[in-house]
Formats: structure tokens, sequence, C-alpha cells
């Protein structure tokens, strides 16, 4: 019902909460080498439109009609596989004819969709926000567990090996099972890094089980815009985020009845 007025909703502790999907030249998150779990990214790139659809069948209840069934059709009536929308809650041409287009020129316009695991920044995200994402999968250059905390001194058990002129980051396992992202600032030998800052909670680095970590490269490659198309829980704090290419070309007909296009 909420994507009848072109939001999406979300409930959290008893409450429901409604996002407004328009055209916005702003990016309510970023997602980097910072929140993104290493090697997690897949990236789609489309040629012409998914699974072959030619147009879009778009029906709502026409309430002129005793609240029978209407469809609108588009490009045009003379297509062969449309891809079938049944709306919930529409009953004003209107409304159908800005989401008949909006769902018929996302199909024409996406040409990429990406999917990843992010850390705990996803949850200030929803169903079709606008967020900004480095989509380039970012390698695990070592991994291991932490030997030892001296305060931002840590000692591995695996060699690093780190480029005096690259920039890292360390991806550190809590306790707790969430991630902490800190920048790498120096190396000591072959097993011990020196991070930004003290890291979030005390790194467990007795008994059985110890801290885990991982190194990967701090890249600085430019964001892109993407809409945010479905997000699950993964573990704590962190989800899995599917997202399709922005455009801005999703949005043109929203002003088709203040220009007097609709009949």
């Amino acid at each position: 019902v909420a994507e009848a007025v072109f939001c999406t909703a979300r409930r959290e502790g008893g409450l429901h909460y409604f996002s407004f999907e328009r055209e916005t030249p702003n990016s309510l998150a970023l997602f980097n080498h910072r929140n993104i779990a290493p090697e997690s990214m897949s990236v789609t790139e489309f040629f012409g439109i998914q699974d072959n659809y030619d147009g879009v069948e778009f029906k709502w209840r026409d309430p002129s009609d005793n609240y029978s069934e209407a469809i609108i059709k588009l490009p045009d009536d003379l297509r062969t596989n449309y891809k079938t929308i049944d709306s919930r809650g529409v009953t004003n041409h209107i409304q159908a004819h800005f989401l008949a287009h909006r769902a018929w020129n996302k199909l024409r316009y996406n040409r990429k969709a990406i999917e990843f695991t992010a850390y705990g920044e996803a949850d200030l995200v929803t169903r079709m926000d606008r967020v900004a994402i480095v989509d380039s999968t970012v390698p695990i250059l070592c991994s291991g567990q932490i030997e030892q905390q001296d305060n931002t001194i840590l000692t591995v058990d695996y060699p690093v090996d780190l480029d005096a002129g690259k920039s890292y980051v360390i991806h550190l396992q809590l306790k707790n099972g969430t991630v902490d992202v800190i920048d790498i600032v120096g190396q000591f030998g072959s097993y011990q890094v020196e991070v930004a800052r003290i890291p979030m909670m005390p790194l467990v680095t007795a008994g059985v089980t110890h801290a885990v970590f991982n190194i990967t490269e701090a890249t600085e490659t430019e964001a892109d815009a993407y809409l945010v198309s479905e997000k699950s829980g993964k573990g704590i704090f962190e989800s899995t985020i599917s997202a399709m290419a922005y455009d801005s070309r999703y949005y043109p007909n929203d002003k088709d009845f203040i220009n007097g296009l609709i009949t």
C-alpha cells in the first residue's frame, strides 16, 4: 500500500516509517572499503533490458468503472513480453500513470546491479534510498588472528608486508560479533601493525578463539549513485544490500500532470 503513494515502509520497534521516493541529487550513505565486507561484492552489467521485457503492464482499480481492473501498457499495446505489475491500493489514474512510467523507465535505463555485505551503516538505509557506493571489489591481502594488543599496536599471527606508498585498513572482528575498521598507520617488522586508534572494544587475545582480522587496501575510487532495491539481515550489524544504478531518467514523468500531459 505504501508503494501506491511512492513510499517504502519499514517497521521499527512497533512504529511504522515511510520513506518517500523521488528524484534527489543527494545520497544518504556512502559504502566503501570502510563499511563493506571484503570480497563480498558482485557487480552485474546489463546489455539491454533484464529478462528481455519489452514493456510494462500496470494493473490498478478504476473507481469510475465500479473499481474494476484497469491496465496501463507501456510503451504501447503492441508488445509481447510485458512485465506485469499488480498494484495494491491504486485507484487513481494519475497515480497509476506515475507508477507505470517509473517502472518502465527503471527497466529501460537500469544497466547495472550490485550486491554486497555491509556493516552497521546499512541500518541507516532502506529500500529505494539513494546511496553512494564504490563498486570495486576489495581483495583481502592477508588475514589471521590477533595474538596481542598493546593499545594501538597489534601483533598478528600472519606475516604482513605493506607497501609504504599505499594506505591500508584492518577489519577486526570484535567479541560481540561486530566489525571495527581502522586505518593502519605503521608497521613494525612482519608481525606488528600500528592502527590509528584503539579498537571500540578490547580484542580477544587469550583462550582458544582469538579476534580475527583482514587487511585490505584503502581504495579512493570515486563512488557512483545507486538505489537500494533489497536489504536483508545477515548477522550482528551486518546486512546484505542489493542495489540498482541510480539514473535521473527514472523520474521525468513525475511532472506530467503539472505539464498537462495526462488525459
